[in-house]
């Protein structure tokens, strides 16, 4: 069933006076996708307006023209040595990512997906996974880049427990968040354990009520 933004998508309809213009941007290689996200209306009111017009429409999986042009691809170059993303190249040049990272495959800069800064969705390396942890991105050059996995990534309240104490963690070491938030990674908040320890639960000593718990030699 077809969701209220969807139906009213389309019932909209492309004006006269700006369906030249989307014809033009299709001929110079404007998928029907985007045009329908321009002009807030689905891609079968842009197709309809471009037979009305008649104007071809390129077979499905059709190679972009710009593949084989020579100044969209210098161009595509020259964004990215600027520091610029595929999908930002894309929506600044108003092509979809394939064409993009075609020229750039072609021209024998990237051979997969951008990571990292470049990615267009680039979140500044931190993230929550599903169970409600955080997880942020360590440089080989991190002093405690020991602890991060094999995609270099780090649990944020082991790092700030480590960057607390000044070294990395041991692995039967565990940090334990004292309110239960998994994202409350302030160091007021974490109490490092020895091994495994139970969701929402913190020892506090029976008699003074303090949080501080730290291992002493046993007496003989």
């Amino acid at each position: 069933m077809a969701t209220r933004q969807e139906a009213n998508a389309s019932r909209r309809k492309i004006p006269p006076d700006q369906e030249p213009h989307v014809a033009a941007e299709y001929v110079d290689g404007a998928p029907l996708s985007r045009l329908a996200k321009k002009h807030e209306c689905t891609i079968q009111v842009v197709r309809k307006s471009l037979l009305r017009q008649g104007v071809r429409l390129r077979p499905r999986g059709a190679v972009s023209p710009y593949r084989t042009d020579p100044a969209f691809a210098k161009r595509v170059i020259e964004l990215w040595h600027e520091g610029m993303s595929i999908t930002s190249i894309s929506e600044h040049l108003q092509v979809n990512d394939r064409p993009v990272a075609r020229a750039l495959n072609d021209g024998g800069i990237i051979a997969a997906k951008p990571r990292g800064e470049r990615h267009g969705r680039w979140k500044g390396g931190r993230w929550v996974d599903d169970q409600g942890y955080v997880h942020v991105r360590l440089q080989p050059d991190h002093p405690f880049f020991s602890m991060a996995t094999v995609h270099n990534h780090v649990l944020e309240h082991r790092l700030v427990m480590s960057e607390y104490l000044g070294r990395p963690l041991l692995s039967h070491e565990s940090v334990h968040h004292i309110d239960g938030d998994r994202t409350h990674n302030l160091i007021e908040n974490l109490q490092l354990r020895i091994g495994k320890h139970g969701n929402h639960v913190c020892y506090r000593c029976a008699d003074c009520g303090s949080a501080r718990l730290q291992p002493v030699p046993i007496a003989n």
